[in-house]
């Protein structure tokens, strides 16, 4: 069995309600090229995971949390970045302890 595709993930607090920061809850998705996939998602995956660094964009999607959510504090602002990734690309690092940066 193979693993599966994956998302590299950060999340981001910013100072701000979501209204402060112009956050409505949508989802943002970057699909830079997918015009030339003949607006394909499944074509420019294909095509992202072959040579990723071929295309303008990669594959992200930003995400809302506290925008979505009303019993969030809304003094702050929080974002989910994900971006489409395959374990292979991560295979010469190493995992630290938890809370703690490895070297690499």
């Amino acid at each position: 069995m193979q693993p599966s595709n994956g998302n590299v993930s950060a999340f981001i607090v910013l100072k701000g309600s979501p209204e402060e920061n112009k956050m409505n809850g949508a989802n943002i998705h970057s699909f830079l090229d997918l015009g030339k996939y003949d607006w394909s998602i499944d074509q420019m995956q294909e095509a992202f995971y072959k040579d990723p660094l071929a295309q303008r964009g990669c594959l992200i999607t930003l995400t809302f949390p506290t925008s979505k959510d009303k019993l969030s504090p809304q003094h702050i602002t929080s974002v989910a970045f994900l971006s489409e990734a395959k374990s292979e690309w991560f295979k010469t690092m190493t995992v630290g302890d938890y809370k703690k940066r490895s070297e690499d």
